[in-house]
């Protein structure tokens, strides 16, 4: 008897999803075999009530929506998205003025805060597009798509998610993973890093020290985001469900490389009508009150 021939009975008689056609050779043998492993997987998962039909982990496109401050005002969120696609950049701000490139560092902060490092930024959010809808409630339905690998050489980058009450590690003085890091980033002003008063290896001041420093605050712990995994996935402070990708200093793209414009509902005409090449292959419904224009 093969090693999953048992199995193959049961997936013909119905125990796990799917057909499967008796082996013709080791090559369709070991495709049998992996296909009765991937329906008993799929069967198993939906009998525990978590199997998701379709669904997808990871996106070919990072999304950017622009109603950070008021998801709710559609006119103010499509000027904002009107004049980004118009540009053709996204620029770095968050809490600083659009277009900085600045590292706000506020020392009497714990790392686990998220406000120590406070550097200026453009950010993306790799979520497929039928699982955005926790991240339009939160950002409103104005953004665009582009490419990941179109932006991944202008800088962006995920960011480094760390849960509260984590375990610290083997080498950990603290037993918590924020207590250790508040604890390790403060002796590295006193330390290690010679814009707090500590030294490098490198003359402060030279090129040397300037590469340390941009490594260790704007390259290592400006991509640090601290969170908490015991709220809900929509919870507006749950950040890991923002799978969140940052620059900087922002991006450029040409209209061409916009793979999809959103509007909310009843936009669609005007995004249309401003954007007509972003429009040509039709204004598609997405979910309610979510309208996206599709290149493909």
């Amino acid at each position: 008897m093969s090693p999953c021939s048992a199995g193959e009975r049961r997936a013909k008689k119905g125990t796990a999803t799917g057909t499967v056609s008796a082996p013709a050779g080791p090559a369709q043998h070991q495709d049998n075999c992996e296909a009765v492993a991937r329906a008993a997987w799929t069967a198993s998962l939906r009998t525990a009530g978590c199997y998701h039909t379709g669904m997808v982990y990871v996106s070919d496109d990072l999304v950017h929506f622009v109603g950070f401050r008021d998801p709710a005002d559609d006119a103010a969120n499509w000027r904002v998205l009107e004049a980004i696609v118009a540009s053709g950049e996204i620029l770095a701000g968050g809490e600083h003025p659009a277009g900085a490139v600045v590292l706000e560092r506020n020392l009497g902060e714990p790392l686990s805060t998220n406000r120590r490092y406070l550097p200026s930024m453009a950010c993306f959010a790799d979520i497929p597009e039928n699982e955005l809808a926790i991240h339009v409630a939160k950002y409103g339905p104005f953004g665009l798509a582009l490419p990941k690998q179109y932006l991944i050489p202008q800088g962006v980058r995920p960011v480094t998610y760390v849960p509260y009450g984590a375990g610290a590690g083997v080498m950990a003085q603290r037993p918590d993973i924020e207590e250790e890091w508040d604890e390790v980033s403060r002796l590295l002003e006193s330390r290690v890093i010679s814009l707090f008063g500590g030294t490098t290896g490198a003359p402060p001041g030279s090129r040397e020290a300037s590469r340390i420093d941009e490594f260790i605050e704007f390259g290592v712990l400006a991509y640090i985001k601290f969170f908490d995994p015991s709220l809900p996935p929509n919870n507006p402070a749950n950040f890991y469900m923002e799978r969140e990708w940052r620059s900087h200093a922002g991006v450029e793209f040409a209209e061409a490389d916009v793979q999809r414009l959103y509007v909310a509902r009843g936009w669609a005409e005007t995004a249309g009508s401003r954007f007509p090449s972003l429009g040509e292959a039709g204004w598609v419904s997405r979910r309610p009150g979510l309208v996206g224009s599709s290149l493909h």
